[in-house]
């Protein structure tokens, strides 16, 4: 148990990532171009990010390991950022 314990401190878990991350951050500003009237808070931000990523597979990375590409299709980013987009639009979270 003492080597596993030691083994999952060493463990550099910090370093795996989502890259579809990244990708949504760079889609976004094209996705809300698609709606010129509205003008989301910083809340309704977050909430896009967040229903975003949880609507496309996780693409985990980590560095100096082996990346098999599952990239996906730019359109694919933007069709769920666009049904994100329209279901924080329509459910505001107001504080």
């Amino acid at each position: 148990m003492s080597d596993l314990k030691t083994l999952l401190q060493k463990a550099r878990l910090d370093d795996i990532r989502n890259s579809n991350e990244a990708r949504v951050v760079e889609l976004l500003p094209h996705a809300l171009a698609e709606y010129p009237g509205y003008v989301p808070t910083s809340l309704d931000i977050q909430d896009i990010f967040a229903l975003t990523l949880n609507r496309l597979p996780p693409q985990y990375r980590q560095r100096e390991t082996i990346q098999i590409s599952n990239r996906l299709a730019d359109e694919d980013v933007l069709w769920e950022l666009g049904n994100a987009i329209q279901t924080v639009r329509d459910n505001p979270t107001r504080p």
